[in-house]
């Protein structure tokens, strides 16, 4: 193939958008993604979108969630586009009409927001994916692909299923590759694929990191027996007006609808055995009308693991906070590039949008308004120059397992300075014993698990460091040693000084 003139890495929606772009506009491009294309977060998410009817109250809602740490020109450039955005992918053919022509949108607000603006479509996640799919008409699209470095502007891209590697020279590089949430499994909801890599990819090649330690936890997750199994019920909304959470010795928090995602995740995970009662909600006709709406699928889950009665409402639901999204990211302007000429970063893997809280159905809107954003600055960017190369001890699977464990006793949603340092010095012992990746041909799974665990022991470092240095609690940062209450709320940057990590 000819080089291409941008090569996006990652193939959710975020990807998918940056490519199909490129390409509208005549551009060369190349897709690389180590999932099949398609198979992302996109595609086991709801599928529910934000569009706002005034921008305006939209920038304000995501504002005040931010807590302080909102990027304002990100903000506002998201909600302005996201109309815009949602039309890109009806003309892609996702259907979110009535037969009246009007959006098909939820009745009431979702999480954070103060107005019903979150858009629903047939089929969710599923039917997204494949409406982006047929976008990539024209685009040249490797899967099973793995970016393993950079080096001088050549891009190193290992093809798993032939064992080929090969090096390509683009003119600028987009970073697609999601979140870290996979680095608290099995207490995520997410592709276990989710792993950091874009971080640890931008990082090492001269990129800073922001707010690194705002990782959001969905507070409601299934517990098999006192294991979290990674599956998500929902936020405090769910609660209902009189849902409580309880633990062996009784009621600890109320007023669940009322309270944030972070809030009640750390709630829970200060106690042991917290199970959420319902039961007081089934005298509420209205409640129990809107909760079979909106939750069908959370009481198909509730059934199939927790049985009828539970289903019911008759038995209370054991629930553990589970890893849902990463609020921080790579630190980049509003065309998604970054201060390395010719690197890029859009969706998760940038940071800055949401700051210490994301609104509900706000993924999807920032995916396709940065993705497409960054195709057309990338096609006149600055070419690329820059080096990242990966490392990792040997045997990664337990390494793996290890740092996993240390990041959900560490770094997980309830911290404090201890917890950091310890989750800090599971990573230095894995970096005392490093070495560079050796790649030995096709399906190289050990190879697979060195480039993934080095992207999760840079995430993890930086969450820590970040954490360290945010000394009070705010948004999804919450820790139980929270000092310096008149602390500002300021943005704390990540970067490689004198090949450290540091915040």
């Amino acid at each position: 193939m000819r080089e291409p003139d941008v090569l996006v890495v990652g193939g959710g929606a975020a990807g998918m958008a940056c490519a199909a772009t490129v390409r509208e506009l005549g551009g060369r491009v190349l897709l690389v993604s180590k999932e099949p294309i398609g198979i992302a977060d996109t595609k086991i998410s709801t599928g529910l979108f934000a569009v706002p009817d005034h921008p305006d109250a939209f920038l304000d809602d995501i504002q005040r969630s931010g807590e302080g740490l909102v990027d304002e020109s990100l903000a506002r450039t998201l909600a302005a586009e996201a109309e815009d955005a949602h039309r890109f992918l009806e003309d892609a053919g996702v259907r979110a009409r009535s037969p009246s022509g009007a959006r098909t949108k939820l009745r009431l607000p979702m999480g954070g927001h103060s107005a019903a603006r979150s858009v629903s479509h047939s089929g969710g996640g599923r039917s997204l994916s494949a409406a982006l799919l047929r976008t990539l008409h024209g685009c040249t699209v490797w899967d099973d692909a793995w970016v393993t470095a950079f080096d001088e502007g050549n891009v190193a891209v290992w093809h798993a299923r032939s064992g080929e590697q090969v090096r390509i020279k683009p003119r600028a590089v987009v970073l697609a590759t999601g979140g870290l949430c996979a680095l608290y499994a099995p207490h995520a909801d997410v592709m276990r694929s989710s792993t950091g890599d874009g971080y640890a990819l931008a990082l090492r090649a001269g990129a800073s990191l922001v707010d690194m330690e705002q990782v959001q936890f969905t507070p409601f997750g299934f517990v098999r027996p006192r294991r979290a199994i990674g599956l998500p019920m929902g936020e405090g909304v769910l609660a209902g007006p009189r849902g409580v959470l309880r633990d062996a010795s009784g009621v600890f928090a109320t007023d669940l609808a009322s309270k944030g995602r972070a809030e009640i995740a750390a709630l829970i995970a200060s106690r042991r055995d917290v199970v959420l009662d319902l039961r007081d909600n089934r005298c509420d006709e209205l409640w129990n009308e809107e909760f079979r709406l909106r939750f069908r699928h959370v009481l198909r889950a509730v059934r199939r693991h927790y049985g009828v009665a539970a289903a019911r409402f008759e038995e209370p639901w054991p629930v553990l906070p589970t890893a849902h999204y990463h609020m921080g990211g790579i630190r980049t302007d509003v065309h998604g590039a970054t201060e390395v000429p010719g690197l890029f970063a859009v969706g998760q893997a940038m940071g800055g949008v949401h700051g210490a809280n994301r609104l509900g159905s706000t993924s999807l809107p920032t995916a396709i308004v940065f993705g497409r954003r960054a195709a057309r600055a990338a096609l006149e960017s600055a070419p690329l120059r820059a080096i990242s190369q990966p490392s990792a001890p040997p045997d990664p699977l337990r390494w793996t397992r290890r740092l996993q464990a240390a990041a959900w006793r560490g770094i997980g949603p309830l911290r404090d300075r201890a917890s950091m340092e310890s989750a800090l010095r599971c990573v230095e012992e894995a970096r005392a014993q490093s070495v560079p990746i050796a790649i030995r041909g096709a399906w190289d799974t050990e190879a697979m698990q060195a480039l993934e665990l080095h992207g999760l022991l840079d995430s993890a470092e930086a969450i820590a460091r970040s954490g360290l240095a945010r000394r009070r609690s705010l948004g999804a940062h919450c820790r139980r040693d929270s000092r310096a209450q008149d602390e500002i709320a300021a943005p704390i940057v990540t970067r490689i000084e004198h090949g450290r990590i540091v915040a």
